[in-house]
């Protein structure tokens, strides 16, 4: 009678000890729902409201780079100060480009994402047009910016970004040869 209780208590202890290791080792569940990787991205062009474009070209130009995907709004709209560019519908995935876009955002300045304004400048105020530029983090956080074409206009760290920008476009407008005139 000894042995079996001496089995059975062993029984029970061996359970009892497996149990409190396989409860221990599981991990409470999380409940809050797993988010979605955020994506960064760069939204880059120019805008000259008072403008009337030859056969094949556009007043308006207006590219993202998201990831490895760069896109043309087919159909740009102008930029405004107070509202994010809402474009893209219709666009067109374009096959060159990629390095120039990488090599825009590597001459990004670190100054302008400090920013307070939206507004740098006074974006084509005297029809010499403008750019507008907007990024999108990692975090989520999105900025976006108007600035003037006339480099007396806008602070000196900006003029070689701004240069950059108007050179990326060109060749843009160039490899994709949607843009006839220039």
């Amino acid at each position: 009678m000894k042995t079996v209780i001496n089995k059975k208590s062993k029984l029970i202890a061996s359970l009892a000890i497996a149990s409190f290791v396989f409860f221990a080792s599981c991990k409470k569940e999380n409940t809050e729902p797993e988010k979605a990787p955020v994506e960064s991205y760069l939204i880059f062009g120019e805008y000259y409201g008072f403008c009337v474009p030859m056969p094949g070209a556009s007043c308006i130009a207006m590219f993202k780079w998201s990831g490895d995907s760069l896109i043309r709004d087919l159909n740009p709209s102008y930029p405004s100060s107070k509202k994010i560019y809402a474009g893209f519908s219709p666009a067109k995935r374009l096959s060159c480009g990629d390095s120039l876009v990488r090599e825009l955002i590597a001459a990004i300045p670190i100054e302008l994402l400090s920013e307070k304004d939206t507004v740098i400048g006074e974006p084509d105020a005297t029809d010499g047009g403008g750019l507008y530029i907007e990024l999108k983090d990692e975090s989520g956080q999105r900025r976006f910016y108007l600035i003037d074409n006339f480099k007396q206009n806008i602070p000196p760290y900006l003029h070689p970004f701004v240069d950059k920008v108007h050179k990326t476009i060109d060749s843009l407008k160039n490899c994709d040869m949607w843009y006839q005139c220039g």
